[in-house]
C-alpha cells in the first residue's frame, strides 16, 4: 500500500500538505456532491458513499481501501452513472467559477 512504509511524522506532514493544497477543496466538493445526490431518492445511497469517502479524500495517507467489485457489479455501474456524473458537474461548475 502507498504510504505504508512512511513513518508517522512524515505521513502527518504529507497529509497536512495535502489538506492545504487540495484535500480541503476536494472534500468540500465531495460534500456538495453528496448533498446533491441525497436530494433524489435514487441518489441517497450514492450520497452516503460520498459522505463516507470524505475522510479518505481529506487525509489519504495511512488509509486502506478494500474494493468489493465482485459483490455488486450492478451497483458499481449505477454508482458510475449517478455518482460520477454529479461529481463531474460539481467539479466543472466550481472550476468555471474560479
Amino acid at each position: 500500500m502507498v504510504g505504508e512504509s512512511i513513518s508517522g511524522g512524515i505521513k502527518t506532514f504529507l497529509n497536512v500538505l495535502w489538506v492545504i493544497f487540495g484535500g480541503l477543496y476536494n472534500s468540500v466538493l465531495i460534500a456538495i456532491s453528496g448533498v446533491f445526490e441525497c436530494l433524489t431518492l435514487i441518489g441517497i445511497p450514492c450520497g452516503i458513499v460520498l459522505f463516507k469517502s470524505i475522510p479518505l479524500v481529506f487525509m489519504p495517507l495511512g488509509k486502506r481501501v478494500v474494493p468489493h467489485r465482485e459483490r455488486h457489479p450492478f451497483l458499481n455501474f449505477l454508482w458510475m452513472i449517478l455518482g460520477g456524473f454529479v461529481i463531474d458537474i460539481v467539479y466543472y461548475g466550481c472550476q468555471a467559477l474560479i
